[in-house]
């Protein structure tokens, strides 16, 4: 089981890893981005894998930085595209936005039916590439700098 699992997760990063250099190769596509995460994490059922990897507590801790090598290859892209020419745009930004996405993905391959389900959307067969194409303007409108990329707000500890 330990191998098949290796496996999965090498082919998995290596797929995530080599669509994000294609893209660096292009011109920046949120959409298209997207659209290519969902389908390597959310409709492979790689989604799958991962949550049951994570309840089951056996992540290798190699493979935990997986998300981390995608966040510094976006953000190399975003600074070198010009995307952020003027603007402020730290590591973080990039960080915060690729467990955003990567949330979405999982979630969707886990429990995007459900969901979907709970929602009244259930036989909806346009609900998904509505909520992609929203999504993926929600990310470019915010990626695109229209408006300052705001800091979180400051964490107030509980008594």
């Amino acid at each position: 089981v330990e191998a098949v699992v290796r496996r999965s997760l090498d082919v998995l990063r290596a797929k995530l890893l080599d669509e994000m250099r294609q893209q660096m190769r292009r011109e920046v596509n949120i959409s298209s981005i997207l659209d290519a995460v969902y389908g390597i994490v959310a409709e492979s059922g790689n989604a799958r894998l991962i949550a049951w990897l994570i309840l089951d507590g056996d992540t290798p801790r190699e493979e935990t930085r997986m998300m981390r090598a995608l966040a510094e290859a976006a953000h190399v892209r975003m600074v070198s595209g010009g995307w952020t020419e003027g603007r402020k745009f730290e590591f973080e930004d990039m960080m915060f936005t690729v467990m955003l996405v990567g949330a979405a993905a999982i979630g969707a391959g886990v429990v995007g039916d459900a969901m979907r389900y709970s929602m009244g959307i259930e036989n909806d067969e346009g609900a998904e590439a509505r909520f992609r194409r929203w999504f993926s303007a929600l990310l470019a409108r915010y990626l695109s700098g229209q408006g300052e990329f705001a800091a979180p707000p400051p964490v107030v500890p509980t008594k």
